[in-house]
């Protein structure tokens, strides 16, 4: 059995959407990719982890634009 757990950082959608400009400009400029995840990025590190990342478990995956490091 594997169990991993994916963590995602700010991700485009209505709850940001919302945010002020000055509040948007300030993520982005703190995020090393200069860019927020979207929906469809964390399904795909889902569906990579399902069904291409057969040796990996036990971990916790970060999908953030580098935010976190």
């Amino acid at each position: 059995m594997r169990v991993n757990a994916v963590a995602p950082g700010v991700v485009e959608s209505s709850w940001a959407i919302e945010w002020s400009v000055e509040r948007r400009q300030s993520t982005l400029a703190s995020t090393p990719l200069k860019k927020v995840c979207t929906t469809a990025d964390v399904a795909e590190l889902i569906v990579f982890l399902g069904f291409a990342g057969a040796l990996i478990t036990g971990q916790t995956v970060a999908i953030d634009g580098g935010i976190s490091i």
